[in-house]
């Protein structure tokens, strides 16, 4: 209200989410949404409800960063990717509980802030 929004101004996101996953035969939910599934998920902290949340899992991400000639050069037992480092973190599962619900503080601290 504050803002001149309505809840399902904020289901396009989760819904677009919900749908690229029916077609991961990895994702954790790959159930298909409706916007009245959404308009009637349980709400964790307003406005923030369950379908607006990712769902607590493993989960990893990579950057590699390299030259067009490096990888046109296939020498036998040379490695084209080294792991230079890595950071993980969590935070509190229940988003209620947080300081600040839609901050990422894990993500914060996995970087080292």
């Amino acid at each position: 209200e504050k803002y001149g929004v309505q809840r399902s101004d904020f289901a396009p996101f989760a819904l677009t989410a919900h749908s690229n996953a029916t077609s991961c035969e990895h994702a954790t939910l790959r159930k298909p949404q409706t916007e009245e599934d959404y308009l009637n998920s349980q709400m964790l902290s307003d406005p923030v409800r369950i379908l607006d949340a990712s769902p607590t899992c493993d989960g990893a991400a990579a950057v590699v960063l390299t030259t067009r000639s490096d990888l046109a050069t296939n020498v036998a037992g040379r490695r084209h990717v080294v792991l230079a480092g890595s950071g993980a973190s969590s935070d509190l599962l229940a988003v209620e509980q947080r300081v600040e619900p839609l901050k990422l503080r894990a993500v914060e601290r996995s970087m080292g802030e």
